[in-house]
């Protein structure tokens, strides 16, 4: 009774995460996951069953992941990352623009939590910002040029007379 009853809250925890969420044995196979996970990796339920390894389910979603053609490190990368009981985090830019925040979290039975936290929205929000810094630096030195060649156009003389 006591280990359904431990397997139906770590069910009930992981189903009302605000994360998509997932949990890996050691052996690299699925072992719970929320509803958040298979929506975000657009995942069927009964892909999810009969506890797929990791390499699978990167398999299931590669047309979802930036992988710079190189799918075989991508999975041998999170896989490592499973295997090595070390919290860490990392961001991650998906084919489809979504930015999300990916923890992995070692659990004392040696599996690993991982979690997936979509920052589209903040991401966007984070290069725009960026991108508009970089146009006024760009804007600021043409006007600083425009000034330098407006004023030499006044004067032609100042750079005969006074040589650097």
């Amino acid at each position: 009774r006591s280990y359904s009853t431990l397997t139906a809250v770590q069910r009930a925890t992981l189903d009302n995460l605000f994360e998509a969420g997932a949990v890996f044995g050691a052996d690299g196979k699925l072992k719970l996951s929320n509803p958040g996970f298979a929506a975000l990796w657009e995942l069927d339920q009964e892909q999810l069953n009969g506890e797929p390894h990791i390499a699978e389910i990167t398999e299931l979603s590669r047309n979802l992941i930036d992988d710079g053609e190189d799918l075989d490190n991508y999975k041998a990368h999170h896989i490592a990352r499973i295997s090595e009981q070390a919290r860490s985090t990392m961001r991650l830019e998906r084919r489809d623009e979504k930015a999300l925040d990916c923890t992995y979290v070692p659990l004392p039975d040696g599996a690993t939590l991982i979690t997936y936290l979509d920052i589209t929205d903040s991401f966007r929000v984070e290069r725009a910002l960026r991108d508009r810094a970089q146009a006024l630096e760009a804007t600021d030195r043409l006007k600083s040029e425009f000034i330098r060649l407006r004023n030499h156009k006044r004067n032609p003389w100042r750079d005969k007379q006074h040589p650097n």
